[in-house]
């Protein structure tokens, strides 16, 4: 951010504005940009009042507006997360247990049809001239 040619305080010094969320609970901080969010994650926990003992044991995720979910090893600048961002955080528990599979077939295709994107009109040309 500038202004008249200046930069502003917060992003010359590494800090971050972001609104946080969670349930019906906002508020807004002022975080700093470099430290990964791994360690910011107590604190914005306790922030917007998820940091609960029946519920710790599940951790933590953050989230953008976008529905990008936050890596914890990076700082938020590394993601680019910038001022006036908006971020969510939804505690472990709250995410679906695992689906158990009885057969193969049926693992294979939940993993086809969430984590593989579909042919491409140029991936079936390559794979034609691969095998002519």
């Amino acid at each position: 951010m500038t202004q008249g040619g200046r930069t502003s305080g917060a992003v010359a010094s590494g800090l971050v504005r972001v609104t946080v969320t969670s349930g019906t609970r906002r508020v807004d901080l002022v975080l700093p940009g470099a430290v990964p969010v791994a360690e910011l994650l107590p604190e914005l926990a306790r922030s917007v009042g998820l940091l609960d003992p029946a519920t710790v044991h599940g951790g933590y995720r953050v989230g953008t507006a976008d529905g990008r979910r936050l890596v914890p090893d990076s700082g938020l600048t590394l993601q680019g997360v910038e001022d006036g961002g908006l971020l969510t955080v939804t505690a472990g528990v709250d995410d679906p247990p695992p689906r158990v599979y009885d057969d193969v077939v049926e693992a294979m295709s939940d993993v086809v049809e969430n984590d593989l994107r579909p042919w491409q009109a140029a991936s079936g040309r390559r794979t034609a001239l691969m095998a002519a």
